[in-house]
């Protein structure tokens, strides 16, 4: 199986989530609830707890997280590079 960069992995769960309803989301999340083990039980929790944080921060965290990204892959291009070597 291959791995997922956090970007292609983002992208793909928003494609599957685009279309399902609120009752949708509501019904997968009791869905994965009833199925977690007692010792996971808190950290479940504490995951819906995060779901509910402001979408503007939520956006910016997206946002930020897309330029680091971007960043690091201009990086990895060389673009900060002046010419290794090269006297």
């Amino acid at each position: 199986m291959t791995s997922l960069s956090y970007r292609e992995f983002m992208e793909e769960v928003k494609k599957r989530l685009k279309n399902l309803s609120a009752e949708d989301l509501r019904s997968m999340i009791l869905n994965w609830a009833s199925e977690e083990t007692p010792s996971g039980r808190q950290e479940f929790l504490y995951k819906l707890i995060c779901l509910r944080q402001d979408n503007d921060v939520a956006s910016d965290i997206e946002t930020l997280i897309d330029e680091i990204e971007e960043f690091a892959q201009r990086v990895e291009n060389g673009e900060y590079c002046d010419g290794m070597g090269v006297g």
